[in-house]
């Protein structure tokens, strides 16, 4: 199947690999109280614990879920290269993606997902047509494709009984890293210049 690398594995199974393979503590719980919902997952590099730790917000929708794991393995594999902090923690949060924009670490981050969100192929068939008609700046048209992808590979597509305001920051999610995966696509050198114009 085109487009997102799926979380197939259960969670020790997941914990196990992601240990034995990147020297990396994985925890997965719901934060669903009024301090933790809007909370997607951190990441957090301090001489405190014996390795990084990456922590999800189960109390998401799975396409979330596996954005935010995306993204939290985006700091992780990054860590050393964007010159590091000796006490590194990264927070995910919903809807600070207009802040990604300014922050290398979080816009690499941020890139990840849209690269194993949507994969080459996908992108080319997706995005193409766009660029091919100068349509790149529509974001109707970017969304709607964008949203038919996320159905077609998730069968995920704003249910009704999703809270309003949550649909909202999953769409303000789906905007972000389709027009980040649009600006990659166009010209790899220029995404983050294409990408900061869209909220300005």
């Amino acid at each position: 199947m085109d487009g997102c690398l799926k979380l197939n594995f259960s969670r020790r199974e997941l914990s196990g690999i992601l240990e034995a393979c990147l020297g990396l503590k994985f925890r997965a719980n719901p934060f669903d109280g009024p301090g933790g919902a809007g909370l997607r997952g951190f990441y957090v590099a301090t001489k405190a614990l014996k390795q990084p730790l990456v922590c999800l917000n189960t109390a998401h929708r799975r396409t979330a879920i596996n954005s935010a794991f995306w993204h939290e393995m985006g700091h992780h594999l990054t860590a050393r290269l964007l010159s590091p902090q000796e006490e590194s923690t990264a927070l995910s949060f919903g809807s600070d993606f207009d802040e990604h924009l300014n922050d290398p670490r979080e816009l690499a981050a941020d890139m990840l997902v849209s690269l194993v969100c949507y994969s080459h192929s996908a992108a080319k068939r997706l995005f193409g047509p766009l660029l091919r008609k100068d349509s790149a700046e529509n974001i109707h048209m970017v969304v709607s494709a964008g949203r038919t992808h996320l159905d077609s590979v998730w069968g995920f597509n704003f249910e009704k009984q999703v809270p309003a305001t949550q649909n909202l920051h999953y769409l303000a999610g789906t905007i972000h890293f389709a027009r980040l995966r649009l600006a990659l696509l166009a010209s790899p050198t220029s995404a983050v210049r294409g990408q900061k114009r869209i909220f300005q």
